[in-house]
């Protein structure tokens, strides 16, 4: 009996000697609430790793945190004893694949059973290549010394949501395609919206090697003559210019400007970058040598640096560009002519027989010596759209009506005039012989003019110049008859 006594004691005794050989860490975390889902470089949550009191002495070990996705910037790693021994010291290796941080605690060999604790903090990832990881936990493990049970993967990123949750804006210039002349206010406005109340960083943070920025990017080149000037500061006293803010032709196909934050922005509050005035100018066609498109050009916003381009800057983002808000829209001018009445009517033994004459000139080639804007020459289509006394309505386009040499495929050249019976029109149209209304033409050039006149060709003859409608004015130039 005392010989088995003796031996339990032995094996207890040893038993304690090895429950108490090495150490065990409590693991905590404070978790980072929410981090921009396309960050290259956010940070994690710091983990806390506390000495169990009474568990054992330190002996030389490792630590090992799997993040689970690339880890960007290493942070720190700090150990502090809660007593008046030295704490243990620390050294830090990343491994070669990237997802773990690993560090060696050596023992003070004086007092290797002094408390302390050790605290991980400042470690960025890389959560845009791995959309799923977040939440993110991490997974920890040791040798040497041991991890408190159920603790060992503490969580240190929440969520992850859009870093901009909208673009919104208004006051697109309009630009006349032909002219270059700008219709009304020279400015638009972009406001940008924070996705949460931490999206916008700080101008210095653990790990930043440079302020977090803003890209304004245009979804196309700009056409030669045109320039955009982006304001040095937004209006909301956050976020200042890089460069000099100038977008034109030579900027390549996708140009963009930078803004980056000057002031720290308020980590409770969801902010705005706002652009309150783009100032746009465009020159003549005489100077430029032509028009320009009928394009609509639009602004969108992303996070910046972006990572293809710094591949190195903390923070950074994957280019994700959010809205569509158009800044600039051009527009091909038009004249509106109007023929207040018409009238045809089919043939009928013993009654005279009606037809509506129409001549349409192209004048965008006139005398350098009048003392009035100069007309830029154009070719251009017209559309004929007729409103018949009976409510009924048709349309015809000048490619569909009989061509001449000076109407070809539809266009009707600069300097030239094309002369048609309503007969003709109503025919292309596919309308009723018989009419009796108005008539509006719209042709896709400056400086159109015309005339109309109705007549039996027998006896009977009126006619006038047709109205000059100018829609942005409500005006109507009535011409006096011939």
């Amino acid at each position: 009996m005392k010989t088995k006594l003796l031996i339990a004691a032995v094996l207890f005794f040893s038993f304690s000697i090895a429950a108490y050989a090495a150490v065990t860490y409590t693991v905590g975390s404070i978790p980072v609430t929410t981090v921009v889902e396309s960050g290259r470089t956010d940070k994690s949550g710091d983990i806390l790793f506390t000495s169990v009191p009474y568990s054992g002495s330190t002996v030389t070990g490792t630590i090992t945190i799997d993040y689970g996705v690339p880890i960007t910037y290493a942070g720190s790693v700090s150990a502090t004893a809660t007593d008046a021994a030295t704490a243990p010291a620390i050294t830090i290796v990343v491994v070669e694949n990237l997802t773990q941080l690993v560090f060696t605690v050596i023992p003070d060999a004086a007092n290797p059973s002094s408390e302390y604790f050790i605290r991980v903090s400042g470690v960025r990832v890389d959560v845009a290549g791995d959309p799923g990881a977040v939440p993110l936990n991490a997974q920890i493990s040791t040798t040497g010394n041991a991890i408190t049970t159920g603790e060992s993967n503490p969580r240190v990123i929440n969520a992850a949501r859009a870093g901009i949750a909208s673009l919104t804006g208004g006051g697109a210039v309009q630009i006349n395609s032909v002219t270059g002349y700008i219709n009304g206010a020279s400015g638009t406005t972009l406001d940008a919206l924070e996705g949460f109340r931490s999206a916008f960083g700080l101008t210095v943070d653990a790990g930043q090697t440079t302020p977090q920025r803003i890209r304004v990017i245009l979804d196309q080149r700009l056409p030669t003559g045109l320039t955009i000037q982006f304001p040095e500061y937004d209006n909301s006293g956050l976020w200042q210019r890089i460069g000099d803010g100038t977008i034109s032709y030579a900027d390549g196909s996708s140009p963009y400007v930078d803004y980056q934050v000057y002031a720290d922005t308020n980590q409770t509050a969801v902010e705005h970058f706002q652009l309150i005035s783009l100032t746009v100018d465009a020159d003549p066609a005489a100077d430029r040598g032509g028009a320009y498109p009928d394009v609509i050009i639009h602004a969108s916003v992303s996070l910046a640096p972006i990572d293809t381009a710094s591949p190195t800057a903390v923070p950074r983002y994957v280019y994700v560009p959010v809205g569509s808000v158009p800044i600039v829209t051009f527009f091909h001018p038009t004249t509106t002519l109007l023929v207040p009445f018409a009238f045809n009517n089919a043939p009928v033994e013993g009654q005279p027989t009606y037809d509506t004459g129409f001549a349409i000139a192209n004048t965008t080639i006139a005398p350098e010596t009048m003392n009035v804007d100069q007309a830029v020459p154009q070719d251009g289509a017209f559309t004929i759209y007729l409103y018949r006394d009976t409510g009924a309505t048709y349309s015809v386009a000048s490619s569909a009506l009989p061509q001449k040499d000076i109407l070809a495929a539809g266009v009707l050249g600069r300097g030239k005039t094309y002369t048609i019976l309503l007969s003709q029109v109503l025919e292309a149209a596919e309308a009723p012989a018989d009419f009796s209304g108005y008539i509006f033409i719209v042709t896709q050039f400056t400086n159109a003019h015309g005339e109309y006149f109705i007549s039996d060709y027998q006896h009977f003859s009126h006619g006038a110049l047709m109205l000059v409608i100018d829609w942005d004015r409500n005006i109507e130039v009535e011409y006096l008859d011939n």
